[in-house]
């Protein structure tokens, strides 16, 4: 038996209103939802816990260099499997995901850029290429600089 019934079955519903995904977020720590573009303000750090938030390399060389002067270095590195390497899942399997997810072909993203008009070689990790596990790929860049 249900405790509530509808009198009138001509009231008109309103339809599910469209709200853009990846506007709001749960912070991990806290479980506080937090609107995406605050967090973006607050440098992706939850204003009721503290917790940081995993941002993408191009956040950190934004952060990091002088806009007006930045390259980005190493774009056809690409790990490879040279020892057919197998644990739970194979890894060339694991690389083709992290490419496809990531759209990077290594864990690390490397940019030339000046900070204060000083030039730089900037290296930054990206945790989400396979926990930042630097590849055969990466792991062979030098960095040659005068």
């Amino acid at each position: 038996m249900a405790w509530f019934r509808r009198k009138d079955k001509n009231i008109a519903e309103l339809g599910k209103k469209d709200i853009p995904s990846g506007l709001w977020t749960k912070c991990p720590t806290c479980t506080e939802i937090q609107y995406k573009p605050e967090l973006d303000k607050n440098h992706s750090v939850c204003r009721h816990c503290g917790h940081h938030f995993r941002v993408p390399p191009t956040v950190y060389r934004d952060l990091l260099l002088d806009r007006d002067d930045i390259e980005e270095l190493y774009l056809n590195v690409k790990s490879a499997d040279p020892l057919k390497f197998k644990a739970k899942k194979k890894y060339s399997t694991q690389l083709e995901t992290a490419i496809i997810k990531t759209g990077q072909n290594d864990a690390i993203n490397c940019y030339s850029g000046k900070i204060n008009e000083k030039r730089i070689i900037l290296g930054v990790m990206n945790f989400a290429f396979i926990g930042g596990s630097m590849g055969s790929g990466g792991g062979g860049i030098g960095f040659p600089f005068n």
